[in-house]
């Protein structure tokens, strides 16, 4: 009841399903009972599915009463992805290459980025969002190397995409990936205009 990833996995299902008005009751207990929008990972991903469900479903959404107001969020893009992973242990690297092979790297490890970890682990989410704005021509691709996770047990990394992000077509998939092998780069997405 604590943990704030759990809210925002109740409204998905609900959204999933067509519920809107049962999605905003959702992220109004989060409100009432006290918790807020952080700005952490799951704040931002609580944020852009909040004005998302506001945006797209204005008429069939029951209350009107979450405001949110915040000029630098992505309300729309060509493609936002959502990494979950099942354990607050787990250590990694994303990268990012774009078409012009430059590469943008995000760590998720006690050595890089210790105070995330605990945040992560106190507050109860395992999740990131990223969002490409525009793909360009060409290929980006979205690789990931796995740094283990003090267990015997493998990592399982759910990864959402969504193309045409907050727009009347938007869509997404879903991929499953298990990571035990330690320091090896792989693929998880290759995303390009023909992916829509």
């Amino acid at each position: 009841p604590n943990y704030s990833q759990s809210y925002r996995d109740v409204a998905n299902v609900l959204l999933d399903l067509k519920e809107y008005a049962q999605a905003w009751k959702a992220y109004l207990f989060y409100f009432n009972n006290g918790f807020n929008i952080e700005d952490n990972d799951i704040g931002e991903i609580l944020l852009s599915e909040i004005i998302a469900t506001n945006n797209n479903n204005e008429n069939e959404s029951s209350s009107r009463t979450i405001k949110v107001d915040n000029p630098y969020k992505n309300t729309e893009s060509d493609v936002r992805v959502v990494f979950e992973w099942n354990t607050s242990e787990a250590e990694f690297i994303l990268e990012f290459v774009n078409p012009n092979e430059q590469k943008f790297e995000i760590e998720n490890s006690t050595h890089i980025n210790n105070d995330l970890i605990i945040d992560q682990k106190e507050k109860g989410y395992t999740s990131k969002e990223i969002f490409i704005n525009d793909l360009q021509d060409g290929n980006w691709l979205v690789n990931l190397t796995y740094l283990g996770n003090k267990q015997y047990k493998p990592t399982i990394f759910k990864v959402t995409t969504y193309y045409d992000w907050g727009r009347e077509n938007q869509r997404k998939e879903i991929n499953v990936f298990d990571f035990i092998i330690t320091d090896k780069k792989t693929e998880l997405l290759k995303l390009n205009k023909r992916s829509f």
